[in-house]
């Protein structure tokens, strides 16, 4: 009986286990995307319209691209731990503001050739003055540049024959394009805390009924005997012993003497 109520423990607690496990995946599936999901209910600013007081991590910003100087950043895929040859995101520098700065765009793989194109005639644009076709509609919320994009970015601007402060003419700021997928990830996580909290609902309602089990058994020396099992049997075993002549209190004796022999 000991062994049977440990392993009953044990079920319980597995529930508990799930429970704080799912709780963790749906608060890290909203934690990684409720800035975004904060500054999508936002109005979006036009980046070409910004100022530097403007520009700050979190804010939600839609615009037309009106050229690029080309690309600074590359990402890359893993596959069983190798990096894989082609990129699949780059940040592009483009102009925006009022002030003739740059910031980066981060551009996903299939837009790769549209802005080469852009960045070739940028260029022409700098030796004749034709304005090059804008790229249209592209949204998405700022964020700051980690340390890695921060030294590439003041890489680039030595390459372009910048000199003293890079902020400049760049700042330490870049555009991530809107996705589906952070409606889709703070669906999940919502979805994933419900559960979650079901669970712990399954988890106390378990635990509960074990102390009402525990609560109606007895301990004699080291064995458990359920008091209701104990009934039945005592009725079973009565029933058995009525034809042999016993009274009451010899089946009884005979009763208990059997289920201690039997635990």
């Amino acid at each position: 009986m000991k062994k049977l109520h440990d392993l009953r423990n044990y079920e319980t607690q597995k529930y508990l286990l799930m429970a704080c496990m799912i709780l963790l995946a749906g608060v890290m599936f909203i934690g990684m995307t409720i800035q975004d999901a904060i500054s999508s209910s936002k109005p979006p600013i036009d980046f070409n319209e910004m100022n530097s007081s403007q520009c700050k991590a979190g804010v939600h910003v839609t615009g037309d691209v009106q050229g690029t100087i080309g690309y600074y950043w590359e990402s890359y895929d893993t596959v069983n731990g190798m990096k894989q040859e082609s990129s699949v995101k780059r940040i592009y520098l483009i102009p925006y503001g009022t002030e003739g700065k740059y910031i980066g765009l981060n551009v996903r793989k299939y837009d790769f050739e549209r802005f080469d194109a852009l960045e070739n005639a940028t260029y022409e644009f700098f030796e004749n003055q034709i304005y090059p076709e804008p790229l249209i509609g592209y949204e998405g919320y700022i964020k700051k540049c980690d340390k890695r994009m921060q030294s590439a970015l003041e890489e680039a601007y030595v390459m372009m024959g910048g000199t003293g402060d890079v902020n400049e003419m760049f700042v330490s700021y870049y555009i991530e394009q809107s996705s589906s997928s952070i409606v889709v990830m703070v669906i999940i996580g919502l979805v994933l805390l419900a559960v979650s909290a079901v669970v712990f609902v399954m988890f106390f309602v378990k635990r509960r009924n074990e102390k009402e089990n525990v609560g109606n058994s007895t301990y004699i020396g080291r064995v458990i005997f359920d008091r209701n099992d104990y009934i039945v049997k005592a009725s079973q075993t009565s029933d058995m012993d009525a034809g042999s002549g016993d009274d009451t209190e010899e089946v009884v004796k005979k009763t208990t003497l059997r289920l201690k022999a039997e635990e």
